[in-house]
């Protein structure tokens, strides 16, 4: 039997002591000194065996191994934890730093409104609010700059986007959500760019036009469309029919927030990370891709604006649930924002 470390492993040190991170499991556990001695030979599949022969101790070291054995800390070639932990080393490019930080925070566990609303004023009885706007006042120079032209059609789209939580229930018509993809995500042209191939223009910038983002719709009341579960592909600009099998209450996907259970649809924001990894290597193109959630975001939300539809952006999502209602694969695609839409109450 052979066995090797997990590649997702981080340790950190609480209260003095050291602590192991599983981060694709989002587990985390206590460990001597030995047990991670143990762990830093196991870079490779080595024999049970050939591991023991290697310690002091062999003895009181396989009581060791097996607790780490238990915890998937160390994992057994051929096992279905070891499958996992291969395809996280064959797809995810962009180290343990990133890794650590994307994995461990999905799913995770949100309170209702008023919960929240209550921490709120619990956290501003202790400590006060920073200033939520930086000023000029007092700088040894300052440039007046000219008005914007507020009755502008562009300002004034702008001026009155803002995010709605506030929905009637009632269908939102067809053409507002096409709107809506198109502004987000839809493609405007081709660009031939030589050795990097043909890459698509789209309404948003992107970290070398790899467009990692695809956009799914939870159609909830949209005139002149089957509820259930659709891709919008933007090269066609068409919806293509996923199912409409067992779709919890839109608060069950978006963070308990019951504001969203009378909306007429939910757009969805998915990563492919392959997209962008393949030209970047380098971990700051994580950053990248999640700075291009905002672009598309901003631009359906003034899609939905124009239209007279509300629209309320949120992050707060059950990602592993989400990832499995539209086949997503857990590593190398991610939900990971979304888009609320409604009729406006």
């Amino acid at each position: 039997m052979k066995i090797r470390r997990a590649a997702t492993l981080v340790c950190t040190f609480e209260d003095k002591k050291p602590v192991v991170h599983n981060f694709l499991k989002k587990e985390m556990f206590e460990c001597d000194a030995r047990a991670l001695e143990i762990l830093a030979l196991l870079d490779e599949w080595t024999s049970m065996d050939d591991v023991l022969a290697g310690l002091s101790h062999p003895l009181q070291a396989a009581v060791f191994l097996r607790e780490l054995i238990q915890r998937d800390l160390v994992l057994i070639e051929g096992s279905p934890e070891a499958a996992r932990d291969q395809r996280y080393r064959d797809n995810w490019r962009w180290g343990s730093v990133t890794g650590f930080y994307h994995f461990s925070l999905r799913d995770s566990v949100f309170v209702d409104g008023e919960t929240s609303r209550q921490k709120l004023i619990e956290y501003g009885g202790h400590v006060t609010s920073p200033p939520l706007m930086t000023l000029n006042d007092g700088m040894e120079k300052v440039v007046e700059l000219p008005e914007f032209e507020a009755d502008d059609p562009f300002f004034e789209v702008l001026l009155q986007r803002r995010s709605r939580r506030e929905f009637t229930g009632h269908a939102i018509p067809v053409k507002a959500l096409a709107n809506c993809l198109y502004a987000g995500n839809g493609l405007k042209e081709i660009f031939d760019a030589g050795d990097l191939g043909k890459l698509p223009m789209t309404m948003t910038p992107s970290g070398g036009a790899r467009n990692p983002f695809e956009l799914y719709v939870d159609v909830r009341a949209v005139d002149g469309v089957e509820p259930g579960l659709y891709h919008y592909s933007a090269a066609e600009h068409s919806l293509g029919y996923l199912h409409n099998n067992d779709r919890p209450a839109p608060s069950v996907l978006l963070g308990n927030q019951a504001w969203t259970n009378s909306c007429a649809a939910i757009v969805l924001l998915a990563a492919s990370f392959e997209r962008s990894a393949w030209k970047y290597r380098q971990a700051l193109a994580y950053r990248v891709v999640l700075m291009e959630v905002g672009a598309i975001t901003q631009n359906i939300q003034l899609a939905a604006t124009r239209d007279g539809i509300a629209a309320g952006p949120t992050g707060a999502l059950a990602e592993s649930e989400i990832e499995i209602l539209l086949g997503l694969q857990e590593i190398e695609q991610a939900a990971l924002f979304a888009v609320v839409l409604g009729d406006p109450a």
